[in-house]
């Protein structure tokens, strides 16, 4: 881009013999240029959620996550004003507090 500037420059500055003349032509066909399509960027899936969605997601309520933050159970991230938990985050706390699963089989079907 800033070739093809310099080299409208030389041109209109060889023509008109004036820096200021030159700088408007150029400016004039670059305003006319087409511009190139603009680029489309697709959202990525969702990578965290808020306090609500947390909250939500984990069956208690928004003041219990930010318990949990504060005591340093779950690991929070700001956007702004907007507290962030990471998904991996959220999973690694279902993990560490799920009760283990053990092989204990009902007393009916001992019987």
């Amino acid at each position: 881009m800033n070739d093809k500037i310099t080299k409208l420059y030389d041109e209109y500055m060889h023509v008109a013999s004036n820096p200021v003349a030159a700088a408007i032509l150029v400016l004039a066909d670059m305003r006319d240029a087409p511009t190139p399509d603009p680029i489309i960027v697709e959202p990525e899936e969702c990578t965290s959620y808020d306090v609500k969605a947390t909250a939500k997601r984990l069956g208690v309520t928004s003041k219990t996550i930010y318990k949990l933050i504060l005591a340093g159970q779950l690991h929070s991230f700001r956007v702004g004003r907007s507290v962030r938990i990471s998904i991996s985050e959220i999973d690694r706390y279902e993990a560490r507090t799920q009760p283990p699963r053990t092989n204990l089989v009902p007393i009916e079907d001992r019987l």
